[in-house]
């Protein structure tokens, strides 16, 4: 049998200052960034402080919000701290902690009890409405784990109806090897009549805390929280008032004056859960940061009600901007919408449930509220109002689409280069420059083609299939679409980069010669100048519309061909044919070996340069956004 001669009780005194962790959060020093603000300027700054010796701090300043605010007695509050000594006073001007005995609390000046006796309070009464907990541990753990904890309180005693003055002062201390808490007090004398109200002053045990971080510049940003978040209460940090704006929107002009705003309210009456989130945009160079307050308390980690929250306008902010985004070729991700953004939020509501006494994170479901108080078309009234946000969020998107999609396209490009293009019949002349590249509507010409041409000079490539209109079009897709990929690898042209030692020197269309023929030549020509206009601005022409004969006549001994400029000419004088055999070439695969003999030694060609108009051109007729415009062009022609 084993023999357990380690177990041991101790008293919560000694059990707070060996477990402080359970009871007032982590003593070792944490960095983060937190919104700061000094009066002036509002910024996210990285920070490092105890969270413990805040969680003091705060115990202390939540009780007397909790009486200046939730019972509405008194209107100031006042903290002074010096990071040097680490003492810190908090003080109120309501009623003052009770001082008679309390028959429900203990024998005593129920003051005594109240912040020296763990789990004791008014918190634990059920129709007691708390604005920030239900525990009642926080300020007698302050106590606990402090060198000297002192209470003064000014304030009626009920049985007589008179002014008095308390004081009380509680010591660390060791006895027989034990920490002990020792008490000096408690004194009840005559007070002053103008006076009330309960005031804390403490000192942190450094044999306690270890390590002891807590700036100033921290715990007066959190006073500022206050100020802002109750503008009726007189709040006072060193001496100073912190003074917000005197507007509707204390929060909007206080700490975002000047800047784009979007404000999105969750109204839930009938739970009395209420909240305003302040959206503003471009305030981080990079990345987002959310920071709420929940009944005054900075929810440091975050907690239920920011993730509800935010996933609630991320989907319906996507579900807005997604077409815009979509008309502009790009693909609308969430942290486009995000990088940037401050988000800062109000909540105020019944009975929150935090984490730990540390009450950095929020774990009560507020689900509930959300749907019940959260107007979807509050968020998208937002874009609306701010359309340089809406603008920024699609900008931000349609470069990360471009950005990504090029590299995709720069890796198809180095794997294209290494690929031979199957349809491709190559010129194999030495000089690329004297090389011309015959792109040809269709597989038809292939049989007839190549016993006419100059192997050295000549290479010709078949397009199967529609090509695609370009204008809109992800890169991804056009590096998807065959035709455009093997007219690209062809000729040694890359997306992204100048037309510069091309495989071939000359580009010469040559569609069929009809409708569809001219559509064809159209979508290559936009093809072309959409990635690389500077083919169209060389000295030389570089692309060529090759022409055809449409109409091929004969006898026996003689050809003549007639092309398209000249067929309304060959029309109005048929009589002067009479005894030719008249073939209408509908298509490349009508022509013959011969016939293309003589298209390539007496070449009609029409040269395709940029004339200063040649964009626009191209614009009007493929953008798929200005179908207006070109039913007004066609009415025009």
């Amino acid at each position: 049998m084993i023999e357990r001669t380690r177990h041991r009780s101790i008293e919560i005194y000694e059990a707070t200052r060996i477990r402080t962790e359970m009871f007032l959060g982590p003593r070792s020093p944490e960095t983060s960034d937190v919104l700061h603000f000094d009066g002036e300027k509002l910024e996210v700054r990285r920070m490092t402080w105890v969270p413990a010796l805040w969680t003091c701090v705060r115990e202390l300043i939540d009780n007397a919000v909790d009486e200046l605010v939730a019972h509405d007695h008194g209107d100031t509050l006042s903290v002074s701290y010096d990071p040097k000594t680490m003492v810190v006073t908090v003080e109120d001007n309501g009623h003052g902690l009770p001082l008679d005995e309390m028959p429900s609390v203990g024998k005593g000046p129920a003051a005594s009890i109240l912040l020296a006796r763990a789990f004791s309070g008014d918190n634990f009464d059920a129709d007691r409405v708390s604005m920030a907990s239900m525990n009642g541990v926080g300020a007698s753990m302050v106590n606990f784990t402090s060198e000297y904890f002192e209470l003064e309180v000014y304030g009626r005693r009920s049985s007589d109806g008179a002014h008095k003055k308390f004081l009380q002062r509680w010591e660390e201390g060791v006895y027989g090897g034990k920490p002990i808490h020792k008490t000096r007090g408690p004194v009840i004398s005559q007070g002053d009549k103008a006076r009330h109200g309960t005031k804390v002053t403490f000192k942190p045990s450094t044999k306690v805390y270890p390590d002891m971080e807590l700036p100033a510049e921290f715990v007066l940003s959190r006073l500022w929280e206050i100020a802002v978040a109750n503008p009726k209460l007189h709040v006072h940090f060193n001496g100073n008032r912190l003074r917000p704006a005197r507007t509707r929107d204390v929060i909007k002009s206080t700490y975002f004056q000047g800047r784009d705003v979007a404000v999105v309210p969750v109204d839930d009456t009938y739970l009395d859960f209420h909240a305003r989130f302040y959206m503003v945009p471009g305030f981080l160079e990079a990345g987002m940061h959310i920071h709420t307050l929940v009944n005054n308390i900075a929810t440091l980690r975050g907690g239920m009600h920011e993730d509800v929250f935010l996933a609630h306008f991320l989907t319906h902010a996507t579900e807005s901007l997604e077409k815009q985004a979509e008309r502009v070729g790009a693909k609308l991700r969430r942290d486009d919408i995000t990088n940037g953004l401050l988000i800062f939020g109000s909540v105020q509501m019944r009975e929150p449930v935090f984490d730990s006494q540390a009450k950095v994170y929020m774990t009560r479901d507020v689900r509930a509220h959300f749907k019940a108080g959260l107007d979807p078309f509050t968020i998208g009234s937002a874009f609306r109002r701010n359309p340089e946000w809406a603008k920024a969020i699609i900008e931000s998107a349609r470069s990360r689409t471009e950005q990504s999609e090029r590299r995709a396209v720069k890796k198809r490009q180095r794997k294209l280069a290494t690929t031979r293009v199957a349809k491709l019949s190559d010129a194999n002349g030495k000089d690329r420059a004297q090389c011309t590249l015959f792109l040809m509507e269709g597989d038809s010409a292939k049989s007839n083609f190549p016993p006419a041409r100059d192997p050295e000079r000549h290479g010709f490539l078949p397009l199967r299939g529609k090509i695609m209109n370009v204008h809109r079009a992800s890169l991804r897709k056009v590096m998807a679409s065959e035709p455009l990929s093997d007219i690209m690898t062809a000729v040694g042209l890359r997306i992204g980069e100048r037309p510069e030692n091309l495989r071939y020197g000359k580009i010469f269309i040559t569609p069929d010669e009809d409708e569809d023929g001219k559509n064809i030549c159209a979508q290559c020509v936009d093809y072309l100048y959409w990635f690389w206009p500077d083919l169209f601005r060389q000295r030389a022409p570089v692309v060529y519309k090759f022409n055809t004969p449409f109409v091929v006549l004969s006898k026996p001994n003689a050809r003549q061909y007639i092309y398209a400029d000249d067929y309304a000419e060959f029309q109005s004088n048929l009589a002067g044919y009479k005894g030719w055999d008249i073939r209408r070439a509908k298509g490349l695969g009508s022509l013959e070996p011969e016939d293309w003999e003589y298209a390539l030694a007496h070449p009609r060609l029409t040269p395709i340069v940029d004339d200063g108009r040649l964009g626009e051109a191209l614009d009007l007729i493929f953008n798929p956004t200005r179908a207006d415009d070109r039913k007004e062009w066609l009415a025009d022609e």
